[in-house]
């Protein structure tokens, strides 16, 4: 499963997900450091083995290091046949 995370990259610290994995339990999918550029980016985060049958599948974690708020403009799953 992908997740894309559209958002307005203002401030700094970063953005990541942790989600359920069928054997592994709550695992980070990646890291993404926000660069203050002022400007709309796309960051992409790989699920590997899902765990799906949560009725949260996934959590958005948003560290900011000066306070300021994510403006986040679309998410979208995607989900990968095999």
């Amino acid at each position: 499963m992908e997740v894309r995370v559209s958002y307005r990259d203002i401030g700094n610290g970063s953005i990541n997900i942790f989600y359920q994995q069928q054997d592994n339990g709550l695992v980070s999918a990646r890291k993404v450091d926000l660069q203050n550029s002022d400007t709309w980016r796309t960051a992409c985060f790989l699920l590997v083995d899902p765990d799906i049958t949560e009725r949260k599948p996934f959590d958005i974690e948003v560290n900011t290091a000066d306070g300021k708020a994510l403006i986040v403009c679309l998410i979208r799953v995607i989900k990968q046949y095999n």
